[in-house]
């Protein structure tokens, strides 16, 4: 009777960890499988080979560099990767007045550290031949003490011998200057300083803003043409 009593205790033994076992892999499965379903249906991914803009001299910079675009369904807030930021290099033609100098250069006094202008045009993430549009972009220069704004004060300084007043573009009166090529790397990519979620009248992934931060490499005059 005991040798029955011993090994019956024993069978259920048996059966209580058995059961808890499949219980232990039936939650980790339950998880693994809740977690792949908010991968597949909480976020949105969209992946780019790169970046189109214009700005006021230059009417398509291609800027090709992978580029990662999510989305939170559930908030809308956009998070945008570099996914190769070695090769997020691109040069421009940019104007530099007095006016923009001192001002820039009080920025950076007063620690505010940013200098900023907005492209003149629509911007585009494009992938393959397919481009997906965002309707305004604002770059934004990463900058603070002791940088270009001091490293090349020489050369934009003697770079105001050129300026004169004139008209825009768009025929307003304005500080004409010969503009400077600029070297510079994108250090990130958001969709706005004020906002990093995208409004439901935007389907993913056409954004309305996106704010591109970028770092100075290098400063130099424009080549005249012939």
């Amino acid at each position: 009777m005991e040798k029955h009593t011993k090994e019956l205790l024993g069978f259920f033994a048996t059966t209580v960890g058995v059961l808890a076992i499949l219980y232990v892999l039936l939650l980790a499965a339950s998880f693994l499988s809740s977690r792949r379903a908010y991968g597949a249906e909480g976020v949105s991914n969209a992946e780019f080979g790169g970046i189109v803009f214009n700005t006021r001299y230059q009417k398509a910079i291609t800027i090709a560099t992978p580029i990662l675009v999510q989305m939170d369904n559930e908030t809308r807030v956009l998070n945008i990767v570099l996914k190769d930021p070695a090769s997020a290099k691109f040069s421009f033609l940019f104007k530099i007045s007095p006016g923009d100098y001192q001002l820039w250069k009080e920025k950076v006094k007063n620690g505010r550290g940013t200098a900023m202008f907005t492209s003149s045009g629509r911007a585009y993430f494009y992938a393959g031949n397919r481009p997906f549009q965002i309707d305004t972009i604002t770059i934004i220069i990463d900058t603070g003490p002791n940088t270009w704004l001091d490293n090349y004060q020489k050369l934009i300084e003697e770079n105001f011998k050129s300026c004169q007043m004139g008209l825009s573009p768009k025929g307003d009166p304005d500080m004409v200057c010969t503009p400077l090529w600029i070297s510079a790397r994108i250090n990130r990519i958001e969709r706005s300083a004020l906002s990093l979620d995208l409004p439901q009248g935007h389907v993913f992934p056409h954004l309305d803003y996106a704010d591109i931060y970028i770092e100075v490499i290098s400063i130099s005059k424009a080549r005249q043409k012939n």
